[in-house]
């Protein structure tokens, strides 16, 4: 009996657990509940603000009306409240808008001239800040090379790593709640070292490394995967950590262990015979991509190449000569969402006489494609600062501007590409601020330096790039989906909230609903998409047996229910009804006989029979001339051949009457 009870108990206590853990599970992240909703007015409905866990206290949303409105949701289990934010535009107003929101002036203390050399925004908005200060000593130039971190315009702490030192903060990355920090400075006796730094989330060192060797030591680049960090460099050092043989400068990557970053390995980019110079590197797909140039004396040329290695086996992957060049230059190396390795290049351009920027997307084989060319036409007064790989074929480009009559006049250009084609730009003009690059993870951020305070302008703006209304006229065709540009990224449609129209449906008129979605926003954008009535037959036409016939829609041929695809074998009039959505019809008539099998009469050909007749007429016509002469030659050598047949038989008969009168 104690059993039972037992067994009772636990299947009781099984039941509340999976039904509490159902309600949590179920629950929406509260992040989602909060993202403001941005809607053509008309286009939402109630359901749309129905998010799993939570029940809606108050709204005062009007939906056929555009405004700014509040929603108020309660959690069902913890009873926490929050709010969303509504905005109902008129479809003019919803396309393509784009405002500048407040400048942000972060203010660090004790800073009297310096240089912000990058800044990094995580998911929590926290922002991390590498730069240097400059101190004076003795007429001579020193530098406090500092990271600070800034939450809600309060600094939560401001590091020091070196006094007083000639170096600087190459790179940096957050991982997870730490800041990892590469640097490098000066040494004794005139040498170059390289530092690591690991700090937690109140700014104290758990852990450094320093790379040591007798040469001259560069930090170029600072990534990371999921165990490890990687510091990409140069070095002219043959000894210590640098301890692999050598001639000339080459290249190195020093692999650190997260869990223990006193132990590390290397990879090394040498040329036998040059210098190598370390452009850029970037993790693609679990490799590793490190771009260099050298400067090849017998040909007096640069050579831009392409090494990688894998990270998975911590073994060289393969090479690759992508240019031989006199004024072509690696700007930078990114990664897109879909793992592709897209690299831009810097060269002349002859027709703009300015410089223009080359995007190649590079495959696995190394194979570089030209996918985009930049076409600024302010490209004499231009220089590239940044720039990301959104998505496939989606760019950020941010450029300096700078006036060249004007030199105390900065700006710059905020540029994105999608498909190959500018959609949209920004262009902005200010005073002593010179533009600096956009925010690591926040690419609708962009960085001024000042000499005492660091100035971020937010692009506060929302961008689509709709078709109005899209028209179908085959079902072969394909049907391009609206961009929506917000945040500095491209919103992801969510296929499972949105109805999206196949062009393989009947024809009709429809209304297609795209439901987009980043970190910050949800927005929903309806459009009009007409699909015509198709038949790859045509109206009045003639064709032969066995033609199959297609179209897009409910189909009967002479009054008989028909499927796309069928075939018609019998010869005859006929008349297609097609039927579309909401009743629309449409029809045609047309002949099939059988034309393959009998004398083709030149009033019923069509035009597609009439190709058919491809063979020049001077051909036909000299064929027919060498056949009649060919028959003529025949006729005469019959009539010859003849007389040597009757002869001989008009001797025998002869020859027989003889005999007989005998």
């Amino acid at each position: 009996m104690k059993k039972i009870y037992l067994l009772i108990l636990c299947a009781i206590n099984l039941l509340v657990f999976c039904t509490i853990s159902k309600r949590i599970f179920a629950s929406v992240d509260i992040q989602n509940v909060k993202k403001t909703m941005i809607a053509e007015v008309g286009s939402i409905k109630p359901k749309d603000l129905e998010y799993e866990g939570y029940q809606i206290v108050s709204s005062n949303i009007n939906f056929n009306r555009s405004g700014d409105y509040q929603v108020v949701y309660r959690n069902e289990e913890t009873n926490n409240s929050c709010f969303k934010i509504v905005k109902l535009k008129d479809k003019k107003d919803l396309e393509g808008q784009i405002s500048y929101a407040k400048t942000t002036n972060l203010e660090i203390g004790g800073i009297t001239n310096g240089t912000f050399q990058k800044v990094i925004k995580d998911n929590q908005n926290n922002y991390y800040i590498a730069y240097i200060n400059e101190v004076i000593i003795d007429q001579e130039e020193l530098y406090d090379i500092c990271v600070a971190k800034i939450y809600d315009n309060t600094i939560i702490y401001q590091k020091t790593i070196f006094e007083k030192e000639k170096g600087l903060i190459v790179d940096m990355l957050v991982d997870e709640d730490k800041l990892v920090i590469l640097l490098e400075k000066e040494g004794t006796s005139k040498t170059n070292d390289v530092f690591l730094y690991i700090l937690d989330d109140k700014g104290e060192i758990l852990n450094f490394q320093q790379f040591i060797g007798s040469g001259i030591n560069h930090a170029i680049k600072l990534l990371q995967d999921i165990t490890s960090y990687y510091i990409v460099g140069e070095t002219t050092s043959t000894d210590y950590d640098y301890n692999f043989s050598h001639k000339y400068r080459c290249g190195v990557v020093f692999i650190v262990d997260k869990e223990q970053p006193e132990r590390f390995t290397y990879y090394s980019v040498i040329d036998e015979n040059y210098d190598v110079t370390v452009n850029d590197a970037c993790i693609c797909d679990d490799k590793l991509y490190i771009s260099t140039t050298i400067y090849n004396k017998k040909i007096r040329a640069r050579q831009l190449e392409l090494y990688v290695f894998d990270n998975i086996r911590y073994e060289y992957y393969d090479k690759s000569l992508l240019f031989i060049t006199l004024t072509k230059t690696l700007l930078k190396m990114s990664c897109d969402n879909n793992d592709q390795l897209v690299m831009v290049f810097e060269d002349y351009d002859e027709e703009k006489s300015g410089m223009s920027q080359y995007v190649y997307l590079v495959d696995q084989m190394l194979n570089k494609t030209l996918v985009y060319k930049t076409n600024c036409y302010r490209a004499e007064n231009t220089n590239l600062v940044d720039f990301v790989a959104v998505d496939n074929n989606d760019y950020i480009f941010l450029y300096h501007l700078y006036n060249s009559k004007e030199l105390n006049k900065y700006g710059y250009l905020y540029q994105v590409v999608s498909n190959n084609k500018v959609l949209f730009e920004i262009e902005k003009y200010s005073e002593n601020d010179s533009i600096g690059g956009l925010v690591e993870n926040n690419y609708d951020e962009l960085i001024f330096n000042n000499r005492n305070s660091l100035k971020i302008d937010g692009i506060d703006y929302t961008y689509l790039n709709s078709h109005g209304t899209l028209v179908i006229n085959n079902p072969s065709d394909t049907i391009t989906l609206p961009v929506l540009y917000a945040g500095g990224e491209k919103c992801q449609i969510d296929e499972e909230k949105s109805t999206i129209i196949s062009p393989t449906s009947q024809f009709g008129s429809y209304i297609a609903r795209y439901y987009f979605t980043n970190k910050d926003i949800e927005y929903i954008y309806i459009e009009n998409i007409r699909i015509n009535p198709y038949c790859n037959l045509r109206d009045k036409g003639l064709y032969d047996t066995d033609v199959k016939i297609n179209f897009n829609g409910t189909a009967t041929l002479n009054h008989q229910s028909i499927e796309s695809g069928y075939e018609i074998s019998k010869p005859g009039s006929y008349t297609l009804e097609l039927k579309g959505k909401d009743d629309e019809k449409f029809e045609i008539n047309f002949e099939v006989a059988n034309i393959s099998n009998r004398e083709i009469i030149e009033d019923d050909i069509v035009p597609e029979i009439k190709e058919i007749k491809t063979r020049d007429e001077k051909e036909i016509k000299k064929a027919i001339i060498e056949e009649s002469i060919d028959l003529n030659d025949i006729k005469k050598k019959t009539k010859n051949n003849l007389w040597y047949v009757l002869l001989p038989i008009a001797f025998a008969i002869a020859f027989v009457l003889v005999l007989k009168k005998r």
